[in-house]
């Protein structure tokens, strides 16, 4: 007659997943030998607060009410053998990503760089993007930096995704790429800037609609004695206002906006009128 050996019992749980504070835990820890009834203790050490183990099931679960790392040491008794295993059990706290909004971009212009951050986690952050796209020309790095320089105006809407540890937090975004304003205001907070726009083009700034002008435009509407337009006049770019005003004799106008920037010659900008006196100019200088 044979007789099979006793199998000796062994907890064949290897390791246990993290917890996370406020959330439900619950893993059930397993054995193979024994007569098949086991008893589960802890023989030292402790679970994280709020864990308990059921000593029937084998079942480890409650709530973590705290962040931290628990070491301690699990016993199975089935019959009159046991066995022994030490296991570590990470609780962290929720990963969030605290990001409300991202901010909106311009076409041709350095973009940021804007960094996404993330709380919980066990403080390594993985970044990626989990479904749509970044604005072309943008990209995310796995750090977390949003940077590049945008190639198209519109909306782009996408979902970034942060790993930490065993856990995974994802949000949705927006951003916004503009096409470059070609009429602004300069910081002085009087001169009216369009370097960008072409001859002719128009543009409006604090609600009043501004025209760029060339050399010729600007000589063209002295000529002909039609001033009033000098007045929204963007003049960016000009480099030469030698004797710009020679002739005009009433000119009254407000060209305090003008943009000078470039002006490298300005002799002469307000000659002598036609009965040899000079332009009547009521422009702030």
């Amino acid at each position: 007659m044979l007789i099979s050996p006793a199998i000796v019992i062994a907890i064949t749980t290897s390791t246990l997943a993290d917890g996370i504070t406020g959330e439900a835990y619950s893993q059930t820890l397993t054995a193979v030998g024994g007569t098949g009834t086991n008893a589960w203790s802890v023989s030292s050490g402790a679970l994280p607060a709020g864990l308990s183990l059921d000593a029937a099931s084998g079942v480890i679960s409650g709530t973590p009410s705290s962040a931290g790392s628990s070491s301690f040491t699990v016993q199975v008794t089935s019959g009159g053998d046991s066995a022994t295993h030490a296991f570590t059990l990470d609780v962290y706290d929720p990963l969030v990503v605290t990001n409300t909004s991202l901010s909106d971009g311009t076409v041709g212009s350095s973009y940021g760089p804007v960094t996404l951050v993330a709380t919980g986690g066990d403080g390594t952050y993985e970044w990626s993007v989990s479904s749509g796209t970044l604005p072309a020309g943008l990209n995310l790095s796995s750090a977390g930096v949003v940077s590049g320089t945008p190639t198209e105006a519109g909306t782009s809407n996408f979902t970034a995704r942060v790993a930490s540890g065993q856990q995974i937090a994802e949000k949705a975004f927006s951003i916004v790429v503009t096409a470059p304003t070609t009429f602004g205001l300069a910081p002085n907070g009087i001169t009216i800037v369009c370097t960008a726009a072409s001859i002719g083009e128009t543009g409006v700034v604090n609600g009043v609609t501004y025209t760029k002008r060339d050399r010729a435009g600007i000589d063209a509407l002295v000529s002909a004695q039609d001033y009033a337009p000098l007045a929204t006049t963007c003049t960016s770019g000009i480099t030469n206002m030698t004797s710009a005003f020679e002739g005009a004799a009433t000119f009254n106008e407000d060209i305090s906006s003008w943009d000078v920037s470039s002006v490298t010659d300005m002799s002469h900008m307000f000659g002598l009128g036609p009965d040899g006196s000079g332009a009547h100019l009521g422009a702030r200088n």
